[in-house]
């Protein structure tokens, strides 16, 4: 589904993608794992559009898209749910998830029902500013913006930062079900161990910019990954 290919990016004089290869494919979880400050921001941004490449392919499903503008990568089903949410505040549940279904032309008027059995407290507060609701309301409403597009490639910056524990349980679970249909790919960009672990099917290991390592999730114990972002 998604293949980068020795991808190169630096800010002025500054190396901080290096020759990176990372493979996402449909129906399962693919992990980015790093500090802060090792690359993991740059390599959204590169996937987005928003930072140029200065080589190095990014291809998905089999198109390569490493020149594409940002809405023509969101228009092939790529999706994104940043770090701090970015949702907006004074709009309404609802409204949030009306806004990102009309950037991509869908034909429904209505939010589908399947949104709100996924994210119940979502239809408890539907007409609820979003600059009213917790953090981890707010994090579930991010993510069901981005699904609401239907993407074939859900993107998850640092899905748990700020959010309680009990939060936590709940997106993974909604992370899971949705690996579990095996009908998009799903690149989860985390700090928090224990939260990757329980989720990756595959997991990459970035520093100053480079992999490091790679293998399969069930392996990150052994391959001591925790170790890695602990240095």
């Amino acid at each position: 589904m998604l293949k980068i290919e020795n991808l190169n990016q630096y800010y002025g004089s500054s190396h901080t993608l290096r020759d990176v290869c990372i493979e996402a494919p449909a129906g399962a979880v693919t992990a980015v794992l790093g500090r802060n400050g090792m690359g993991k921001t740059s390599l959204l941004r590169c996937l987005m559009g928003l930072l140029p490449a200065r080589s190095g392919r990014i291809v998905f499903d089999g198109e390569d898209i490493t020149a594409m503008k940002p809405h023509q990568r969101a228009r092939r089903g790529i999706a994104i749910v940043p770090q701090g949410r970015e949702i907006f505040p004074r709009l309404s549940v609802e409204e949030n998830l009306k806004i990102a279904m009309a950037a991509t032309r869908q034909k429904e008027r209505s939010v589908p029902d399947w949104v709100y059995e996924t994210f119940p407290i979502l239809r408890k507060f539907v007409a609820r500013r979003g600059g009213d609701l917790s953090g981890g309301q707010q994090q579930q409403l991010a993510i069901a913006r981005a699904l609401v597009t239907r993407p074939r490639l859900l993107i998850l910056d640092e899905p748990t930062e700020g959010i309680q524990p009990n939060v936590i349980q709940d997106i993974e679970r909604v992370i899971g079900g949705l690996a579990a249909q095996r009908s998009m790919a799903i690149l989860l960009v985390e700090q928090y161990y224990d939260f990757a672990q329980s989720l990756a099917d595959r997991y990459y290991v970035l520093q100053r910019g480079a992999v490091v390592r790679a293998g399969r999730g069930v392996d990150m114990n052994a391959d001591g990954v925790k170790r890695l972002l602990a240095v």
